[in-house]
């Protein structure tokens, strides 16, 4: 398939989704909420997400066991979250693995095991911030029912599978990693494989012997999340949203719940159908809710997608090009 028909598809999903979550609402409201909004307020918030972006690098640079300068991981994170963006089913996640070899000749093992890391420490964040929920919000006795599914228990559930699953793995790489590469290596293909692997389990091995590293990293993760709810809180003032820890907390748990089990291309669709359905249970009106979540949404897009693009033209990289290596 050409590309130029894969992009037609793409934008066309994206589009379909838009159009299924936004239908129905007051349009004219909606431009009344926008245009009246306190901008002020969104100083803080793009701030705020600067911020979490040079902690985030800061985790991976740590991660990768400081192979290269902070910048230029701060770089490749730039435009590894753009292609996360843009790119389908998350298939930009190979991106950055792909450009540490290319550019910092990081093992590509190495990349992965950082990423994974990174995404298994995100993981357990939201896991937590799922969890914590009900102490803070008294939430609905059915549930918080989007289409008949109640996100936050299914939210719970896949999340909490996939992070155990996550650590069991890791651990398993670990003590029992050796042997199984000893067998790998005796196939064809097997000693590239098997180095491969290795390089992997002993990336991951590093964090198991240094636990006050470890502990460090899950520290820096509290504080990127902190960070990025604290950014959610400015943009529902602009709003004249209620902006306290509870509907933060609320609002943005339940946001990435939905980004991470249905990534839908840009996250389109989801995002704003989440978004919204958190703001509901306080009460917050369904067209200013939606309105709010289009603008969070694209205010999110639009500070990526200048900094990865500005890094993209700098480094003479082509988003086409990202694609067809990630793929």
């Amino acid at each position: 398939m050409k590309s130029s028909h894969k992009i037609a598809i793409v934008l066309g999903l994206t589009l379909a989704f838009l159009v299924w979550v936004l239908w129905g609402i007051d349009f004219n409201k909606a431009w009344g909420a926008f245009v009246q909004a306190k901008w002020i307020y969104f100083v803080p918030m793009f701030l705020g997400y600067l911020v979490s972006h040079l902690l985030r690098s800061l985790r991976l640079w740590l991660l990768l066991g400081r192979s290269s300068s902070y910048g230029r991981i701060f770089i490749i994170n730039s435009v590894g979250f753009l292609a996360i963006n843009v790119m389908p089913l998350r298939l930009g996640e190979m991106v950055r693995p792909y450009l540490f070899l290319e550019r910092e000749s990081i093992p590509l093992a190495t990349g992965l095991a950082a990423i994974l890391l990174e995404r298994l420490l995100d993981m357990v964040m939201l896991l937590l911030m799922l969890l914590c929920l009900g102490l803070v919000v008294q939430l609905p006795e059915q549930g918080v029912m989007i289409h008949g599914i109640d996100v936050i228990t299914a939210g719970q559930k896949a999340v909490g599978v996939a992070a155990l699953l996550g650590i069991v793995g890791c651990i398993l790489v670990v003590l029992v990693g050796q042997p199984i590469i000893r067998i790998i290596e005796k196939f064809p293909l097997g000693k590239k494989i098997g180095a491969f692997a290795s390089t992997f389990k002993d990336g991951l091995a590093g964090l198991f012997t240094r636990p006050i590293f470890a502990l460090s990293l899950v520290a820096l993760s509290v504080v990127i999340w902190s960070v990025t709810i604290a950014a959610v809180s400015m943009a529902l003032a602009a709003f004249s949203i209620p902006n306290g820890f509870d509907i933060s907390l609320t609002t943005w748990s339940i946001t990435l719940t939905g980004m991470t089990v249905v990534p839908t291309p840009g996250f389109f669709g989801v995002y704003e159908l989440c978004c919204s359905e958190a703001l509901a249970l306080f009460g917050i009106e369904e067209t200013l809710s939606k309105t709010f979540a289009v603008v969070l949404h694209l205010g999110q897009l639009i500070f990526i997608g200048v900094l990865g693009a500005f890094f993209i033209f700098r480094e003479g990289l082509k988003l086409k090009d990202l694609a067809r290596q990630a793929q």
